[in-house]
């Protein structure tokens, strides 16, 4: 029952009184590795980055291994103020799943930041021809030709990002 509770608290944006139900729940021993992840999901809703980490590593270690959670620790690095790591987590990730685009976004955002546009470009343009309905990367490789002073290739980037996005 808390659970649920805690669950249907998270969605109604009552995160303190959701986040104490899912804790208690899950360290009750009664979820699995899912029960894991929602739980590192609003750890880092509520800022709380290391226990997001931890919840995403107990996740994992319980046979969770998809890139959404690879993508959550990167997200829990960069929010806890180390966009080095997020970026070394990411990039080891797309090691396996290269065409990710939660993956792709936090490399690229942090690429943009440092202003590496010429490597934003490089990193969006090989995952759009193995898989061109990526809207997110589309806008990160508009987002690079901008700033690298190509304004027909951004255009026509943005075009294909909005079109994707509002079919």
């Amino acid at each position: 029952m808390a659970l649920f509770a805690g669950r249907t608290l998270s969605h109604v944006r009552s995160w303190r009184t959701g986040l104490s139900l899912w804790e208690a729940s899950v360290t009750t021993g009664h979820v699995g590795p899912r029960g894991w992840y929602n739980l590192a999901l609003m750890r880092l809703d509520a800022d709380h980055t290391d226990g997001a980490r931890e919840a995403t590593e107990t996740a994992i270690a319980l046979g969770l291994d998809e890139p959404q959670c690879q993508a959550l620790i990167a997200m829990a690095a960069f929010n806890g103020g180390d966009p080095a790591e997020s970026e070394r987590v990411a990039r080891a990730a797309l090691d396996r799943w290269p065409d990710h685009p939660e993956l792709l976004q936090i490399v690229g955002v942090n690429l943009a930041q440092r202003g590496a546009w010429r490597e934003l470009e490089a990193l969006c343009e090989k995952p759009l021809e193995r898989e061109p309905a990526q809207p997110v990367v589309w806008n990160l490789l508009a987002q690079a030709r901008r700033n690298l002073g190509n304004r027909s290739g951004a255009q026509e980037a943005l075009r294909r990002a909005q079109e994707l996005s509002h079919p």
